[in-house]
């Protein structure tokens, strides 16, 4: 579903994979240059907000976010966990 904007804007193509079962998607030229266009605009948002945000609060960010990842991933856990054990599937742990 992600991908059909991307395919609709001609950014993005499909054809086949490697067999009946896969499908290959790259970028069209197109595709590519709104690509160099993202990475350069958030570039330059990158470097704005080191420009107005002092380093140290730029490090406490990182590490919020770094935490942010690991309890989103162990709340992923525990959630994939409990679902299978109230639907009576276990664990297979």
């Amino acid at each position: 579903r992600a991908l059909r904007p991307l395919i609709a804007n001609g950014w993005v193509k499909s054809g086949r994979g490697k067999d009946d079962r896969t499908k290959r998607y790259e970028l069209t030229a197109q595709g590519k240059q709104v690509l160099r266009k993202a990475f350069a605009l958030w570039n330059k948002a990158q470097s704005r907000l080191h420009e107005v945000i002092e380093p140290a609060h730029i490090r406490a960010l990182g590490s919020l976010s770094a935490a942010v990842k690991r309890k989103g991933a162990q709340l992923e856990i525990t959630s994939t966990v409990g679902k299978r054990l109230a639907c009576g599937r276990g664990t297979g742990i």
